[in-house]
């Protein structure tokens, strides 16, 4: 893990979704853009570390409304922390 002096890079604007692309807002009313992700470099960040593979590979999205199932989420720290772990199908 990172330690506390850790900075997350700034964001690329890797994901398509509407959310994510300030252009978009700032056509549809909110001229300073939306910035309604303010997490978005953080998301980028687990994304290049391999910790999250978006919702939708082509084109790349995020899906931020979507919720995280448990499944999910224990996906996510056992990639986070490099502990093992294999799917069990119904």
């Amino acid at each position: 893990m990172n330690g506390s002096s850790f900075v997350y890079p700034p964001k690329a604007n890797i994901f398509s979704d509407p959310e994510y692309d300030d252009a978009n807002c700032a056509t549809n009313g909110n001229p300073a853009g939306c910035n309604m992700i303010p997490h978005e470099p953080i998301v980028e960040y687990f994304y290049n570390q391999g910790i999250t593979t978006g919702c939708n590979a082509a084109p790349l999205k995020y899906c931020p409304s979507t919720l995280g199932l448990r499944q999910t989420i224990a996906v996510f720290m056992s990639r986070a922390l490099s502990i093992p772990y294999h799917f069990i199908g119904p």
